[in-house]
């Protein structure tokens, strides 16, 4: 499905392609998520709480979503000196469980392995870190090329994610067109 988010992406060496079969999909990623915060002090008590009727679960998700704003802030402001991927345009690719299809500015020939960052524009937000391999590269004027690249390393709950995503997307366009 063509859609629009954001989008960071690096063509591996040679060395760092035999690297990634190492490579823990946890680390360096900006993975966001709702156990990436302090939450404890709110969580700790909550089904005892609950029982007394002092917790108000609107309350409760409300902190959840403000520390995830925050951390999100964060992030963006904390990114000095490495290219993040908030510092991205928004660009329109090809988007699927096994793969992405976009254009890019290098030049890149099959068999190349991509390292791939994408946010995706849900709530809470999804970084995806994958690792791709081209497997088409079409050449476009002033250098540019399209590339369709499969993905060879990414974690399913990740999967899981785009796969969310895209059927959002499917209703809302489904939604769109019965108007």
């Amino acid at each position: 499905m063509d859609v629009m988010v954001l989008l960071q992406h690096r063509k591996l060496t040679a060395e760092e392609y035999g690297d990634i079969g190492e490579v823990n999909l946890h680390e360096g990623g900006e993975e966001l998520s709702t156990q990436s915060f302090s939450l404890q002090p709110f969580m700790e008590d909550k089904e005892r709480e609950e029982e007394e009727g002092r917790v108000d679960p609107f309350i409760l998700n409300a902190l959840v979503d403000i520390n995830l704003k925050l951390n999100l802030m964060l992030t963006m402001l904390t990114s000095e000196g490495e290219t993040s991927i908030f510092a991205q345009k928004p660009i329109e690719v090809n988007l699927s469980e096994g793969g992405i299809g976009f254009t890019i500015g290098e030049q890149v020939k099959e068999g190349d392995i991509l390292e791939l960052n994408i946010l995706l524009p849900i709530f809470p937000i999804a970084i995806i870190r994958a690792w791709g391999r081209v497997m088409r590269s079409t050449p476009l004027s002033k250098g540019n090329h399209t590339v369709g690249v499969e993905y060879v390393k990414v974690k399913e709950e990740d999967q899981d994610k785009i796969v969310h995503y895209l059927f959002k997307k499917q209703r809302e366009s489904l939604r769109n067109q019965k108007v």
